[in-house]
């Protein structure tokens, strides 16, 4: 802002000193006179050359300081754009980690009660008098079947709570 305070300021002296010397050169333009005055004639056309190509400075710094700031506020906002994908991708990080030992943890309470329920069946299928174990043993593990299947629909009701408010924010920012 002060570059273009200054450069209003300075574009309005230049305007005002062309604006003089083209008065001052026309008012002498007419009038006869000895060699000094010929001379002064000169000085003022000079002058007013002098002035009128700081006016054509004056234009460019103008365009550059307006490409700058152009450029400078590109920069901010794809600053602020990458500031804003990496929070995203931390989030989406962050969900995708819990989601992952989640998981991990579920497929191995599934295998461990898959396992316990193979090593029952295998006991129950050789010639073994213990019906009685086996099936408090099958109860058993159905019973932590089902305690993996409520614990993946907990899971996956976690990850769609958690997804969903990350949407929300998103959306919000």
């Amino acid at each position: 802002r002060a570059a273009e305070e200054a450069l209003a300021d300075s574009h309005e002296s230049v305007s005002s000193t062309v604006t003089y010397l083209k008065q001052k050169h026309d008012e002498l333009k007419s009038t006869r006179g000895s060699q000094a005055l010929n001379e002064l004639k000169q000085k003022l056309q000079d002058l007013r050359v002098q002035a009128t190509r700081a006016q054509v400075q004056y234009s460019d710094v103008k365009h550059k300081v307006t490409e700058a700031k152009n450029r400078h506020d590109r920069q901010l906002e794809a600053h602020k754009k990458r500031r804003q994908t990496a929070a995203e991708k931390l989030a989406a990080d962050t969900i995708t980690g819990e989601a992952s030992a989640m998981v991990d943890e579920l497929i191995a309470k599934a295998t461990n009660a898959c396992n316990a329920a193979s090593s029952i069946l295998n006991v129950t299928t050789s010639d073994t008098p213990s019906s009685t174990i086996s099936l408090q043993a099958l109860e058993q593990v159905e019973k932590d079947l089902l305690a993996v299947v409520e614990a993946c629909a907990e899971g996956e009701g976690k990850i769609m709570k958690t997804v969903e408010k990350e949407i929300r924010n998103a959306s919000k920012g």
